[in-house]
């Protein structure tokens, strides 16, 4: 709260401006919030923040480097299993795998480590297999693609308790918001 009232943080997504100080920024949509905005999020190095003279306190600036430590991307949740439902459980989906550049190899085997290191993929003996491939984002890291098609046409949709995220967002479109603190 003190960031807000230091630095007079307005947000308003009727006319879809945010302001920091005497800056100000137009927002192109607030009817449809994409995933994606987080993840190109990164509030901690933004240039408006280095323009404005404000000390980030020694306690936040601690708990910020427990949760890095912790938790330094997005990885599984050990706590929970996850089960594939098969129609056909004598049907196994194996795909021939996709035909990659040698310049990408490196690449493609830094991300598996990457991934297998924060726990997201583990390594596997099942007999299913599905293709993958590499693309490069812009900022030259690369984005495991995984091609499940063949497992998704014999899996059995789960009716899932929670909430779609996106229904949640497209519930805020025209949403009015305006925080001033004085």
């Amino acid at each position: 709260m003190d960031f807000i009232y230091d630095n007079q943080v307005e947000i308003n997504f009727k006319t879809k401006k945010l302001a920091i100080g005497n800056k100000f920024w137009s927002m192109k949509s607030v009817g449809k919030p994409e995933c994606h905005f987080i993840e190109k999020a990164d509030l901690c190095r933004a240039e408006i923040f280095k323009e404005m003279e404000y000390e980030i306190p020694e306690n936040l600036k601690q708990q910020i480097a427990i949760y890095q430590e912790e938790n330094p991307e997005i990885g599984s949740i050990p706590s929970t299993k996850h089960k594939i439902q098969l129609m056909n459980k004598t049907v196994i989906a194996r795909s021939k795998p996709f035909s990659l550049p040698f310049q990408k190899l490196s690449v493609i085997k830094e991300e598996i480590n990457r991934l297998l290191g924060l726990g997201i993929i583990r390594r596997s003996e099942s007999p299913f297999a599905s293709p993958a491939f590499v693309i490069l984002k812009k900022n030259g890291t690369a984005r495991l693609v995984v091609d499940y098609r063949k497992l998704n046409s014999n899996t059995i949709s789960e009716a899932y308790p929670c909430p779609n995220i996106n229904e949640c967002c497209n519930e805020l479109k025209g949403l009015w918001c305006s925080v001033k603190l004085i």
